[in-house]
């Protein structure tokens, strides 16, 4: 008995999206190697997805646009609407630096929340670095970031000690050795001078992979601190520096924090 072999209609991508099978009708995107099912009414007809769809995440996965704490996802095939459990993974295209959203295909900011300690929470800023990739769940009321998350804060660091880096005397310019950053994060940096005797300014800032952040200024009769939230990747390199004016004798000391512990800045008397 001979064979019989049997076509269905197909076409390129280009030619099947502008037509609308008709219901029940199969045809074969000859570009991507995809079958399209009609149902009368959807132009292009329904995409269905090939095996290696799933390890590629072709349908889920897209790099953001938008800004640092309003991000915007644009994925090839709309979701249509936000329902429990859609899933969408992310590489970002900003640090963020707070409470931060997500507009997937335009169908609306929603919140992206972490779990901690403490149930779910809004971001706080760090959680989110640029060119990483994390996974949001949407539960229904927002996204929940379940994978690629800097973790809690508290457990970001090596514990230390409580007080670190003082430098005692009559200083003119010093600072911490470096220390790199063994995860993302945020860390909070508190750099405090204690009022001593004499006269003058101290002048202090923090300084990420070399680059200096905003500096800072405290008249020595008053003395004070000075605490940053700031968001580190790993392998950064974070260091702080101080250097003084006049004819003050006293002592300055700088810590890092993550909410418990405590990262030690051993001292050093370079520049930076």
């Amino acid at each position: 008995m001979a064979a019989t072999q049997t076509k269905i209609r197909r076409g390129t991508k280009a030619q099947i999206d502008a037509m609308t099978p008709v219901e029940g009708e199969i045809i074969a995107d000859l570009t991507d190697d995809r079958l399209r099912l009609g149902d009368g009414l959807t132009l292009g007809g329904i995409v269905q997805a090939k095996a290696m769809d799933m390890p590629f995440q072709t349908f889920t996965f897209g790099t953001s646009t938008g800004t640092a704490n309003a991000l915007v996802l644009t994925l090839p095939l709309s979701p249509g609407s936000y329902a429990q459990p859609l899933t969408v993974t992310v590489k970002a295209n900003a640090i963020n630096t707070g409470a931060t959203t997500i507009n997937v295909n335009g169908l609306g900011a929603k919140n992206i929340y972490k779990v901690s300690a403490t149930g779910v929470t809004s971001l706080t800023g760090g959680e989110i670095v640029t060119g990483g990739i994390y996974q949001f769940t949407y539960d229904g009321t927002q996204f929940v970031m379940v994978s690629g998350s800097a973790g809690d804060d508290v457990d970001l660091l090596t514990p230390g000690s409580n007080k670190n880096s003082y430098i005692e005397g009559a200083f003119s310019y010093s600072g911490s050795e470096i220390i790199t950053m063994p995860k993302s994060g945020t860390i909070t940096g508190r750099l405090t001078v204690l009022v001593g005797s004499g006269t003058g300014t101290v002048t202090m800032r923090w300084y990420i992979n070399g680059v200096p952040g905003t500096s800072f200024s405290y008249t020595l009769s008053a003395g004070g601190t000075r605490v940053e939230n700031i968001p580190v990747n790993a392998g950064d390199k974070v260091s702080y520096f101080a250097s003084k004016t006049g004819t003050f004798v006293g002592s300055i000391f700088a810590e890092t924090y993550t909410g418990i512990p405590q990262f030690a800045f051993p001292v050093s008397q370079a520049g930076p």
